[in-house]
């Protein structure tokens, strides 16, 4: 938690929306990409960083940002950038009782999930990429309140089949290159005290999984 995670899967994702990445040699655009949130009120929060931080030239003029509402639009936001790439939000709530019918259908270059979604969404996102030669799907998230354990088996299969990149909350995992920390050491300790020790590690560390359940739940009062 409060690692920026939501932030980097964003900025990851105009990388490659933009074919400005920095790091990797991705699809040309224009690319056609997901953004999966846990839900529509969350997607609004994700759809406010991506505001924040997309250069405002590279989207197509059509397209229309209310803060607190996000990109307008009929039914599920499309985001469209100058050079045709496209940018839709979904949701994992849409694909209740096991049915990912919303999720289906389309051909991939990129998806970026936040949260982690039940196996059957991630399934039929996998799915999703298989057409498209380097096609990628990133998920950002804390291993709490959904089931990780089908994405921890896939990382410690042999070989692996999707990788783990775990970034504990550290003074120096918060500290932007070349600029002061973003947070103290204090504020560290602070924030770590106000969660329960059964899930302590989870959300400082990202651990997979919480202590026991017969494990000490309070600590600090």
């Amino acid at each position: 938690n409060q690692i920026g995670k939501s932030t980097v899967g964003i900025v990851e994702t105009l990388y490659r929306c933009l074919g400005t990445h920095p790091y990797l040699r991705t699809a040309a655009p224009p690319i056609h990409a997901y953004l999966v949130a846990h839900s529509w009120e969350q997607s609004k929060v994700l759809q406010g960083k991506l505001w924040e931080l997309v250069p405002k030239a590279e989207l197509h003029p059509s397209m229309e940002f209310k803060p607190g509402y996000g990109f307008r639009g009929t039914g599920a936001p499309v985001i469209r950038f100058r050079n045709n790439s496209i940018l839709r939000i979904k949701t994992t709530q849409q694909a209740r009782s096991g049915s990912t019918i919303s999720l289906a259908s389309a051909t991939l270059d990129w998806i970026l999930i936040d949260e982690p979604p039940p196996p059957y969404v991630f399934s039929e996102l996998v799915a999703r990429l298989l057409r498209k030669p380097g096609a990628a799907m990133g998920v950002t998230m804390t291993p709490i309140g959904a089931p990780v354990g089908y994405m921890r088996a896939m990382c410690e299969a042999t070989p692996p089949k999707i990788s783990d990149h775990g970034v504990p909350l550290t003074v120096e995992n918060t500290t932007p290159i070349g600029c002061r920390p973003i947070l103290t050491e204090e504020q560290i300790s602070q924030v770590a005290d106000s969660y329960l020790a059964f899930d302590r590690n989870q959300r400082l560390l990202g651990d997979w999984e919480g202590q026991r359940s017969d494990a000490l739940i309070f600590d600090r009062f």
